[in-house]
């Protein structure tokens, strides 16, 4: 007989929500989400301009981030993105680039690339990154998500869980010299 878990969807929908975060694993539920809004704030109002030294629009940078919160584990193009996050006028294909990098520099975002069986194959060049938040919270913070939503809604629980696993993969898998493709 397989062996059997007591882990259930309820508990991964709380963990996708709650988070990895070390200093919020003993947090309650409602104060481990806080925290991870709170982090996202603090993201948007300081670490990007503190980082790049680029003045972003806060308005801006928190649209863009939900667009990759609805994108999360997708093959999204910056054109996708900027059209999502500009609403009637579509930010520039420069200003999503300069986000996107300025995202990737604070380690909030990250990519993650194509695989492919031949050693030359185009197939990873016409191919996009997949992309993930480095931790699932964040894209359930931005989405509005709780646990209650993500189990009403198994498309989004899918994606989110997707990312999830992928973020422990990475971190495992960091440890040996590996690497997660999509």
């Amino acid at each position: 007989m397989p062996p059997r878990s007591d882990v259930g969807l309820r508990s991964i929908a709380s963990a996708i929500c709650n988070g990895g975060w070390p200093a919020s694993l003993e947090f309650d539920e409602s104060r481990a989400r806080l925290a991870v809004g709170d982090y996202l704030n603090e993201i948007v109002r300081l670490d990007l301009s503190a980082t790049t030294g680029v003045r972003h629009r806060p308005g801006a940078v928190r649209r863009l981030m939900r667009s990759i919160a609805r994108n999360v584990s997708a093959e999204a193009k910056s054109t996708t993105l900027a059209a999502d996050a500009g609403g009637d006028t579509p930010l520039s294909r420069a200003t999503v680039r300069a986000c996107l990098d300025a995202l990737e520099r604070v380690f909030v975002v990250e990519d993650q690339q194509p695989w492919s069986v031949s050693l030359r194959s185009r197939a990873t060049l016409r191919r996009a990154p997949k992309r993930h938040f480095v931790d699932p919270s964040l894209a359930a913070s931005l989405l509005r998500a709780s646990p209650e939503r993500l189990l009403a809604d198994p498309e989004t629980f899918g994606v989110l869980f997707e990312s999830l696993v992928v973020r422990d993969l990475r971190v495992y898998g960091g440890a040996l010299g590996a690497e997660v493709f999509h």
